[in-house]
């Protein structure tokens, strides 16, 4: 929604100019203000002018003046900064009035509304003339469909919130504030607790209440383990096994191979015999003694890897602290064969 010049004009001679006041009733009549004595009856001081001193209030009509000058030439960023200045004097409801206009046509809504509603906070009076009221109450609805209204609450002692990025609020408390419809995202922290995350969606003219609550680390975590304790203790004591199975059938092979020996002694005497006169019983006690042998490294060669996969199993499956959306180590297993031997595949994620 742009203002076009010709509006812009429009309010700012309707907010407050010299026309409205009597010539003799101040050089400078630029923001309305009560015909009173410098210090009048607490009682019939208007809200918007209490403790208000005269110094200021004229401060605050000459920067009005000037924002309005920048209003009429649509300049209005730099209008902007000068009814800014004037507030900080003096928070009028009709210099608020006016920054509803610049914001407006600066592309800021929800600064725009905020203002409104400052402007509207006292009804028509402060505002001199109902024509600056009305379309100022017009600019206020016609927002309302893009600002929804936010309050978030939050028990946890010297916990912090954040609103999309920006500070929010100091825990414990609770806060109101408007937003731009649409999405948005609440983050709740502080050390030793989870930090809370809540994305949410927000709809024009609507009132969206939060509350956030933080749980202790300690209190959300879990102990595990990626198998029961025995399995890996298990796999090591497997493959021990294996180890010693192997070395026992390498012994017999040994033993196997001597008594082979002999026999050939016995058979062919000292200086021994062609193949084809070694009996045959004889050359099959070789041939067996040869296959225990390669049985035996294998066996001893396959269990020292079960037995070293168990020990790593074993360290792996120490218990672990697991926070929500995290996940435990995984271990992986797999026989490897090849022609040249065997083994296990060991693959993990930590």
């Amino acid at each position: 929604m742009i203002v076009s010049r010709r509006a812009a004009a429009a309010i700012a001679s309707i907010l407050l100019l010299a026309e409205a006041w009597p010539a003799a009733a101040d050089p400078h009549p630029v923001v309305q203000a009560e015909a009173q004595p410098l210090a009048p009856d607490p009682v019939t001081v208007q809200p918007w002018s209490r403790g208000i001193s005269a110094e200021r209030k004229a401060r605050a009509r000459q920067l009005l003046a000037r924002g309005n000058e920048l209003l009429v030439q649509n300049r209005y960023a730099a209008a902007l900064e000068q009814y800014q200045l004037a507030i900080a004097a003096w928070d009028h409801p009709a210099i608020r009035a006016n920054m509803v206009v610049c914001f407006i046509n600066l592309a800021r809504p929800l600064e725009a509304y905020e203002s409104a509603l400052l402007a509207l906070q006292y009804g028509p009076a402060p505002l001199d003339k109902p024509e600056v009221y009305a379309e100022t109450q017009n600019y206020r609805k016609l927002l309302e469909g893009q600002i929804a209204a936010l309050e978030v609450s939050c028990g946890e002692p010297r916990a912090r919130v954040t609103l999309d990025g920006q500070e929010l609020l100091a825990c414990p408390g609770r806060t109101r504030r408007h937003v731009i419809a649409g999405r948005h995202q609440l983050v709740a922290y502080k050390t030793g607790f989870l930090t809370v995350t809540r994305d949410f969606t927000s709809s024009g003219g609507g009132v969206q209440s939060i509350d956030l609550r933080l749980v202790r680390l300690s209190d959300a975590a879990r102990i595990e383990r990626p198998w029961d304790p025995w399995k890996p203790w298990a796999v090591t004591a497997g493959g021990a096994a294996l180890m010693l199975a192997g070395g026992a059938l390498q012994l017999k092979a040994g033993a196997d191979m001597r008594r082979h020996d002999a026999a050939l002694e016995r058979s062919c005497g000292p200086d021994g015999c062609d193949g084809d006169a070694i009996p045959g019983w004889v050359s099959d006690r070789k041939s067996r003694a040869e296959l225990e042998n390669k049985l035996a490294i294998g066996a001893i060669v396959t269990g020292g890897v079960v037995a070293i996969t168990g020990l790593v199993a074993v360290y792996i499956n120490r218990p672990r602290t697991i926070l929500p959306g995290e996940s435990g180590a995984a271990l992986g297993v797999a026989p490897l064969v090849s022609p040249d031997g065997a083994g296990l595949a060991l693959g993990g994620r930590f």
